[in-house]
């Protein structure tokens, strides 16, 4: 990928990072024991976009958590991420959170050429 198309897309992906983020809220549980007490569970209202759920899956934390609280736990760091886009929109190449995401970028459009090229092809085999 070429410096422009690089430069470009991290813009696009720092755009959508910086519009979505994760927001869970509490409601009102539905079992009948936990509305007495006044109990509630929590939602996800909005979620992070998705390519930033990707990346994150990559670097996984290897941190012991208590056995209740076993939700995915990441390495990223979303304010190192929103500056790394940023040095990559303003051309640079260096630092671990700009390798990771030139690398992570990359292989995302790679990804996106050959499912293109296969749907592609599925369609010229299907309309034969």
């Amino acid at each position: 990928m070429n410096a422009r198309k690089l430069k470009h897309k991290a813009l696009w992906m720092l755009i959508e990072l910086e519009s979505q983020h994760l927001e869970v809220v509490l409601v009102p549980s539905r079992e009948h024991e936990w509305i007495i007490r006044g109990g509630k569970i929590r939602c996800v209202q909005e979620q992070n976009c998705e390519w930033y759920r990707k990346f994150c899956e990559q670097f996984p934390s290897h941190r012991t958590r208590p056995r209740h609280k076993r939700k995915f736990d990441t390495l990223i760091k979303r304010r190192e991420t929103v500056a790394a886009l940023e040095q990559i929109s303003d051309g640079a190449t260096r630092g671990l959170y700009v390798g990771r995401l030139i690398d992570f970028i990359e292989a995302e459009q790679r990804a996106r050429v050959a499912n293109y090229l296969q749907l592609r092809k599925f369609r010229y085999e299907y309309a034969a």
